[in-house]
């Protein structure tokens, strides 16, 4: 049987210098999150849920009831 040979990731990845990027910056951290909280109710989550999986307090204007 061959060996499995695990992905190699450039030590420059664009992605995950943004994502430490983000980690730094709250703002951006926090636009992060909405697009997870996006993905998280089209899969039928509550925002409740999602708050409590990613950590995070959702503004006001950011809550599903808000949006109309």
């Amino acid at each position: 049987m061959g060996e499995i040979k695990q992905p190699q990731i450039p030590e420059n990845n664009a992605l995950l210098a943004d994502l430490e990027a983000a980690e730094k910056n709250p703002e951006v951290h926090y636009r992060v999150q909405l697009t997870a909280l996006k993905v998280g109710r089209a899969m039928g989550f509550s925002d409740a849920e999602l708050e409590k999986t990613l950590g995070i307090r959702l503004k006001p204007e950011d809550r599903s009831d808000a949006q109309g």
